[in-house]
């Protein structure tokens, strides 16, 4: 007979990530801190998001940076101002175009 000895679950844990803007422009969004973030099993320190069917892969560089690529496409921190009041939110940006991605749910 072959028993099968392992525990029931899988051990999971889970972490917390704050991706800094590299932006030069004024903001009140200094970063964004994101929780329940798995971490990869590679020998960088990668972090991997799941958020509205999309992926956010970061990989944290020797100094202590971060790049962000959701989808494979490399993207950064950025905010979005909706009118002259205080409405704004934090948001990513392509860092190759000015578009913008904001992810929502229904």
């Amino acid at each position: 007979n072959v028993f099968d000895l392992r525990p029931g679950q899988p051990e999971i844990n889970l972490y917390r990530v704050r991706l800094e803007s590299n932006s030069d422009v004024q903001s009140m969004v200094k970063y964004l801190e994101i929780t329940n973030v798995f971490r990869t099993l590679s020998l960088q320190e990668q972090y991997l998001i799941f958020i509205a069917d999309n992926s956010i892969l970061i990989d944290v560089t020797e100094r202590g940076k971060m790049e962000i690529r959701i989808n494979k496409v490399s993207a950064e921190v950025a905010t979005i101002f909706f009118n002259e009041a205080l409405s704004f939110i934090p948001c990513f940006k392509y860092s190759e175009g000015e578009d913008i991605i904001i992810f929502t749910s229904r």
